[in-house]
């Protein structure tokens, strides 16, 4: 699974040249695979990961994927948007003359714009979400810019016995909330977005990609390869930003059409930038999945990681030297190694109007601006329904919790976050509808004076061809 994040359209030059190169690749990208765009349809496949083209499958949290309406694929469709909106609880990386930290709130309109979608081929899939928009805020120029969001999903049957697979995730974000902005987003609900983890609205940049193989050695076994990189880069210099690197092997055994069972083995290097440390995860487990019906699958996971990682910690300094120098402490570099069990579930139903998902996982990845390796725990929910083909309505929640593995000078607690939203869409007339959406969450990082509660609501007007109500995820 990949994500990418891309943030608000900075103001300087040199910044805007790197959004330019992303936006460049990202049309490079499309432009070589638009061969696959126009083949027939090839219905029999029966090869991938999760059977067909199981490879842009793989990529996704849960949910419905992108580009599609409850279980079905659509046609790419674009939309335009104006709105209002009002946001609160908003935390910029500084703090008053007093050194207290800053609460803030925001409100004023902003422009939308987007196309997403699934064109399937008669060896291949593509699925494409792309939103943007531009946010004007009356109150403070801070949060005022560009906010972009990519999903694209991308698999090839090279042969009937091999398959190829590859995605991109990005976006280009000012604020935390800067994904609740148009009536669109990716094939992940916001409340299951990496996003929740973001401590700071600050300006930030993430990318990630992954390609891999799948290679269907007989009816029962499926072997997939895959790797990829992560980065995410915060504007201020406050905060860390980290780069990762991933590979993964998968060997899946089919017990019979519907349950499958297998073994993963990760590895993952993680790397930080204005903050000292980094990691090295690997990870060993088991999982299994059904089908349970034709519109419901279940899958659960479980094994161990460890995590190798090297930070700074403050210690005492000898008494003689401490009276010497007039310091008590002192920084040096430690190396610790940590154990631990990670777990999966996911349950997972699709309609012709409706899907709904329920996910669970803990696992390691980078914490937040503060919090550097960390142990994640998720749960989370999301339900998308078209009641009429003029109306649709969308709600998701979702706890997480992240827990350094090592304590490091800094000496910070763990960090919880919770919250939910909803949102609806009504079609006025012809291609004009009316979206409006509401979100809140609440943020806590425990060792600091960081306890938040924001808030974002949206109200507004969106033009979007097609006969379908339009989607919110």
């Amino acid at each position: 699974m990949l994500y990418w994040k891309l943030s608000v359209c900075p103001a300087s030059a040199v910044a805007r040249s790197k959004e330019c190169i992303l936006v460049g690749l990202i049309f490079l990208f499309l432009v070589a695979l638009s061969p696959a765009w126009n083949r027939p349809a090839w219905g029999q496949t029966t090869g991938g990961v999760t059977g067909g083209l199981g490879g842009p499958s793989i990529l996704s949290r849960g949910g419905t994927p992108v580009g599609r309406s409850g279980g079905r694929p659509i046609r790419f469709r674009g939309f335009l948007s104006a709105a209002a909106f009002y946001s609160d609880g908003l935390t910029p990386p500084a703090t008053d003359v007093r050194g207290n930290d800053i609460k803030q709130e925001s409100y004023g309109y902003n422009f939308g714009y987007g196309v997403y979608g699934t064109r399937p081929g008669r060896r291949s899939e593509i699925s494409l979400s792309y939103t943007g928009s531009y946010h004007v805020s009356t109150v403070n120029s801070r949060y005022s810019g560009l906010n972009q969001s990519l999903s694209l999903n991308y698999g090839h049957q090279v042969s009937r016995r091999v398959q190829f697979f590859a995605g991109t995730r990005g976006s280009a974000q000012n604020t935390s909330l800067a994904n609740f902005s148009t009536p669109l987003v990716t094939d992940i609900a916001p409340e299951q977005s990496p996003t929740q983890f973001e401590l700071f609205d600050n300006q930030y940049y993430t990318l990630s990609g992954i390609a891999g193989l799948a290679y269907q050695k007989s009816a029962r076994w499926t072997f997939t390869f895959a790797g990829g990189a992560a980065t995410t880069q915060r504007h201020s210099t406050a905060l860390a930003s980290g780069t990762g690197y991933f590979s993964n092997a998968d060997a899946t055994y089919a017990l019979s059409r519907r349950t499958r069972v297998g073994a993963t083995f990760g590895y993952n290097k993680i790397l930080y930038r204005r903050s000292f440390g980094e990691s090295d995860v690997m990870s060993l487990g088991g999982h299994w999945s059904r089908v349970l019906s034709p519109r419901w699958n279940a899958a659960l996971g479980a094994g161990i990681y460890r995590s190798e990682s090297t930070r700074l910690r403050r210690v005492a300094v000898d008494p003689l030297v401490a009276a010497l120098l007039g310091q008590r402490t002192t920084l040096e570099v430690f190396h610790g190694i940590n154990l631990g069990l990670q777990a999966s579930a996911m349950l997972q139903g699709h309609y012709n109007r409706s899907s709904i998902s329920f996910v669970l996982a803990r696992g390691v990845g980078a914490g937040n601006s503060l919090l550097l390796t960390a142990q994640r725990d998720i749960a989370s929910t999301s339900y998308s329904y078209a009641a009429t083909r003029n109306l649709s309505f969308t709600a998701s929640a979702s706890y997480a919790k992240a827990r350094a593995l090592l304590i490091s000078y800094q000496d910070l607690g763990s960090y919880e976050t919770y919250g939910g939203g909803v949102g609806m869409s009504y079609r006025l007339f012809g291609p004009v509808h009316f979206t409006s959406s509401g979100h809140v969450r609440h943020y806590n990082q425990r060792g600091t004076s960081i306890v938040r509660d924001r808030y974002y609501v949206r109200i507004g007007l969106t033009f979007s061809p097609g006969e379908l109500p339009l989607l919110f995820w």
